[in-house]
């Protein structure tokens, strides 16, 4: 009777232990782009996905979502220093720029995460890019035809709102952001909200 008495103790004691060091190290669970986090599932191949994690786990830190997303997206994410989205804007970029020097267009095409938009596309356009109407038209072709495949991509018609106001009101900027996330407006509401 002890024996069974100290061989229920000890099983016990082993699961609790199991079971606190699953708590500790590993309260949530990916499976692709599907993390389940306190009982909830969240697909971060979504936006929304993405907004819902964030909004009912008030607690996560920045820096256990960033984990989050390395985990999901297999990238390795690093703060930026200079706050390049602008006031009250965290902005995170993976380590590889993306491809610099492959594009006839651009410079560089990456997608880069900021905490009030989602993910963006981030372009580095060629001169020719930022001043020629028809060079353009042909660099937008090869965004869709270099990035409509990648898992961030959709709502099409707004990134290519985003893009064109770029071209004629903002062709200075270094980077072109463009986020999906961003709803489709008018060519009006596009100049009025400075391209985003």
């Amino acid at each position: 009777m002890k024996t069974i008495k100290i061989i229920l103790v000890t099983m016990l004691l082993m699961c609790s232990f199991v079971t606190s060091v699953s708590a500790d190290e590993n309260d949530y669970e990916i499976n692709g782009y599907i993390v389940r986090m306190n009982g909830v599932s969240y697909d971060l191949s979504t936006q929304e996905g993405n907004y819902n994690l964030v909004a009912d786990n008030k607690s996560m830190t920045t820096e256990e979502y960033i984990r989050i997303l390395n985990m999901v997206y297999n990238e390795t994410l690093i703060p930026i220093q200079d706050n390049i989205g602008g006031n009250g804007t965290n902005e995170y970029v993976p380590d590889d720029p993306g491809i610099t020097g492959g594009y006839t267009y651009f410079y560089s095409m990456t997608w880069i995460y900021r905490s009030d938009d989602g993910w963006n596309l981030s372009l580095n356009p060629k001169p020719d890019t930022r001043s020629t109407v028809i060079d353009n038209l042909n660099g937008w072709s090869e965004v869709v035809s270099n990035q409509s495949s990648n898992s961030h991509w959709y709502n099409a018609e707004s990134l290519k709102g985003q893009y064109i106001c770029h071209f004629w009101f903002a062709s200075s900027k270094q980077f072109w952001h463009i986020a999906p996330s961003i709803p489709n407006k008018s060519a009006f509401q596009w100049v009025e909200d400075k391209c985003n």
